[in-house]
């Protein structure tokens, strides 16, 4: 008998390494972070934008007073890497892609990056929340809504980044933050999650996908974000 065990692994940036043990066979499924990878979001992903990210934003503006909401500004966060790293990756376009998708058309939101590391002297993406909302008095925003849209649960980044720096600064400022919920346990989001699972168990699966960009690869290609220049691809 094929002992074979499906595997889940969590956010992105764990450095986990997921090893066979016990002469098992074991398929690896990465969950990225919610929604950044368009491509292999699969038959539920539509549901995912549809229901989840939305109703978490939603329940936000909520919060908002009602003769205000029109003019509250959408600001979507993401953990910030390298700008060598977005460099050669699809990080950035992603983000814009599923960020509309939420946002729905015609709707005007911002990306800003939190959580910054690393030396200093590095650059990463910009600009960060907290500078974002240092500008915003000067445009007349009252009320502010941040969807954390670059991850998949309500974890000490968005509790300490959001809930604690971010909304100090905002009160600070003047402003009404409200900050919606990550996708957590939303029943699609969870669906979502079974379904990639089966895709990624079954030979020749069908695979849909939300937007422009085409189902993307299930294994990254070596260096697939980082070839470049300033790092050569392994020979």
């Amino acid at each position: 008998m094929d002992a074979t065990r499906t595997v889940l692994r969590g956010e992105p940036s764990s450095d986990a390494r997921l090893n066979a043990v016990r002469g098992e066979s074991i398929n690896t499924v990465d969950i990225p972070a919610l929604l950044v990878d368009l491509g292999r979001r699969a038959r539920r992903a539509a549901r995912v934008v549809a229901l989840a990210s939305p109703d978490r934003k939603n329940a936000a503006l909520r919060e908002i007073p009602e003769e205000r909401r029109a003019e509250t500004r959408l600001i979507f966060t993401a953990h910030s890497i390298p700008v060598s790293m977005a460099r050669h990756s699809a990080y950035e376009r992603q983000l814009r892609d599923v960020s509309s998708l939420v946002a729905g058309a015609g709707v005007p939101f911002q990306i800003a990056y939190q959580s910054r590391s690393g030396p200093p002297h590095i650059p990463w993406l910009e600009p960060d929340i907290l500078d974002v909302l240092d500008e915003l008095p000067r445009e007349g925003v009252r009320d502010v809504v941040l969807v954390p849209i670059g991850f998949i649960s309500d974890h000490m980044e968005v509790l300490f980044d959001l809930d604690h720096e971010a909304k100090e600064r905002a009160q600070t400022l003047g402003i009404n933050l409200v900050r919606a919920g990550a996708a957590g346990v939303h029943p699609a989001f969870v669906r979502m999650i079974r379904d990639l699972i089966v895709e990624r168990v079954t030979a020749n699966p069908d695979r849909p996908f939300l937007g422009a960009r085409g189902p993307n690869h299930d294994v990254c290609p070596r260096n697939c974000c980082l070839l470049g220049a300033s790092r050569p691809a392994a020979s």
